[in-house]
């Protein structure tokens, strides 16, 4: 497998972990959604139990605040397990959405690693170019000055250059 086709895989699987996550993201916030609905239903009818109970204790009774009574309690009691089972399908799809993330992630660096990949290849090719063309350059440059007998030589390495030749040498364990 070529290098060009490891960067083009390594996008193709970072634009398919995106997708997967985006859907994973869209499927989370729709059961959030939901189990919001499930909780403000229940919010809603305790808000009106608690306004009828309040009424009450300071002597404002209605006939039918019994049955009104009992019909938020019958109510209560069936959303409680909707809303037990909508957390956890929230739940579940914020696990799916944590995992799509993390395999976006991993995708971004992998993707990352093999175009610095590609990225130093490049460079140690150029570089080899660069150091054959100098080495002879550099040649060339002192077959030059020994035919004229000049004892200082007119060019030398820039002390930046010289310090970084240095540097990669000393990290080669070239010194």
């Amino acid at each position: 497998m070529s290098s060009s086709d490891l960067v083009v895989n390594a996008a193709h699987a970072l634009a398919v972990a995106r997708a997967h996550g985006e859907r994973a993201a869209e499927d989370f916030a729709a059961t959030v959604e939901r189990r919001d609905l499930v909780q403000e239903r229940i919010d809603a009818l305790t808000r009106g139990r608690q306004r009828i109970i309040v009424r009450r204790q300071a002597g404002d009774h209605h006939p039918d605040d019994g049955a009104t009574l009992a019909l938020i309690a019958a109510d209560l009691e069936g959303l409680a397990p909707m809303l037990v089972d909508a957390e956890a399908i929230a739940s579940g799809a914020n696990d799916r959405c944590a995992t799509a993330q993390a395999a976006v992630r991993i995708a971004e660096q992998t993707l990352e690693g093999i175009e610095a990949f590609e990225a130093e290849t490049s460079l140690i090719a150029h570089a080899i170019r660069l150091d054959q063309l100098l080495l002879e350059t550099v040649r060339r440059f002192n077959a030059v000055r020994q035919r004229i007998g000049s004892g200082t030589p007119k060019w030398g390495p820039s002390p930046a250059l010289a310090l970084e030749l240095r540097k990669l040498q000393a990290a080669r364990r070239e010194l």
